[in-house]
């Protein structure tokens, strides 16, 4: 039968609200809290079931009371759910509306977080003077974490309120083209990259999101709609800044980024376990004759870095079931 007034509370019902160990389904609390699917699951211990036939204890209901409650501590405020109180040993279940909007409550909301947790970064920096271009690449590398295999892992990460953001910087020394390229850099401002569309501790991100940055140092172009999720092991670009006020004789000198991954690596709907961060930097002089190579002044020496940052979520009402990603960064130019 279905959860309803006045009607007895069988196996059955309590079994449709929480979901099996697996499960996928929308609206149903394992869905969310557990494995899940995709950009569905936290990787928390699964709500156990009640066997058909047996009874549904005030343990079984305190358990979905108060995971539900969990859930919604850490989405945070967009998720609203009306306050249940949680039975003890002994006291008589008694139908309540909200037990089961509150679980349909919380599925759309699965990948917001309230807060996010401790971070980890790679600096990579070009120690020497460089004309035409230098090229970052970083990777990104989830692994396994206990019994998790990496593949969830990596997608636990990102469900759960984790993000990557890389940010440029260059010195400015006072010659044209080193002012030109801190401004290029500064006015790229912080690219971060999400699962998707979602808001985390207070801020609204898309797939990949700028946040800060000045136009009027620098033209951006972001790819919005790439996340986590639509990564593939093509290069896609998520950003692209040109300088709004070059120096003459140095047109549109640019930074350009790019990700992609290793592919899908598990069964449960990931996005890869590596991915792959390509920042380009190029001086561009106009109006050269057919056939000439850009060749620019050199910048300043050692003053040009790419940071790539890995933001853990939070673990204030989740059990990390994430790994850490490993970073590493090389640059190679001329």
């Amino acid at each position: 039968m279905s959860y309803s007034q006045y009607g007895k509370i069988e196996a059955v019902d309590f079994n449709n609200l929480v979901g099996g160990s697996t499960d996928t389904n929308a609206n149903r609390l394992n869905t969310v809290w557990g494995r899940g699917t995709g950009s569905k699951g936290y990787g928390q211990p699964f709500v156990i079931n009640v066997g058909v036939g047996d009874s549904v204890s005030a343990a079984n209901w305190a358990s979905l009371i108060n995971t539900t409650s969990s859930i919604k501590n850490h989405q945070g405020p967009g998720t609203s759910i009306t306050s249940v109180s949680s039975p003890v040993t002994g006291d008589k279940i008694n139908y309540v509306a909200a037990v089961s909007s509150n679980v349909t409550a919380i599925y759309p909301n699965s990948l917001n977080a309230v807060s996010q947790g401790s971070s980890t970064n790679n600096t990579t920096t070009y120690a020497t003077s460089w004309r035409l271009s230098i090229t970052f690449t970083h990777t990104i590398t989830f692994g396994v974490n206990g019994s998790i295999a990496a593949a969830d892992a990596a997608r636990y990460f990102f469900n759960a309120g984790g993000q990557i953001k890389i940010q440029c910087a260059h010195g400015a020394t006072g010659t044209a083209i080193d002012t030109m390229f801190n401004k290029l850099a500064s006015g790229l401002g912080t690219i971060v990259l999400s699962a998707a569309s979602t808001t985390i501790a207070g801020t609204t991100y898309t797939g990949t999101t700028q946040v800060g940055g000045d136009p009027l140092k620098a033209t951006s172009t972001i790819g919005t709609g790439v996340g986590y999720y639509t990564l593939t092991t093509t290069n896609q670009q998520i950003a692209s800044v040109t300088s709004a006020a070059s120096p003459t004789g140095y047109g549109s000198s640019n930074i350009t980024m790019s990700v992609k991954s290793n592919g899908a690596q598990g069964v449960n709907g990931d996005a890869g376990t590596v991915i792959t961060v390509t920042t380009v930097w190029t001086e561009v002089l106009p109006n050269e004759p057919a056939g000439w190579a850009n060749i620019g002044l050199a910048t300043n020496a050692g003053s040009s870095s790419t940071t790539v940052t890995a933001v853990e979520p939070s673990t204030s009402y989740l059990t990390k079931s994430w790994s850490t990603p490993a970073l590493a960064g090389s640059v190679t130019g001329s």
